[in-house]
């Protein structure tokens, strides 16, 4: 799933969750500005497990999973 960053009313990541920046580093988890483009891997419950936070040249691409 892609899509902007939204508030954190919106989300709710799992307890072990991975937020992963743009050069795929471990990213610490604090909140990122507003409009964000992130893709994140949901859990069954709805909770975010993991969270990449895309890189320019991952936006201008079309998204695979469409």
């Amino acid at each position: 799933m892609i899509g902007r960053f939204a508030p954190p009313a919106a989300l709710a990541a799992t307890a072990g969750a991975q937020i992963r920046e743009a050069n795929n580093r471990t990213a610490l988890p604090t909140l990122p500005p507003p409009d964000t483009r992130v893709k994140s891997l949901p859990q069954a419950t709805g909770n975010l497990q993991r969270i990449w936070i895309l890189s320019r040249q991952e936006i201008a691409r079309p998204d695979p999973g469409k």
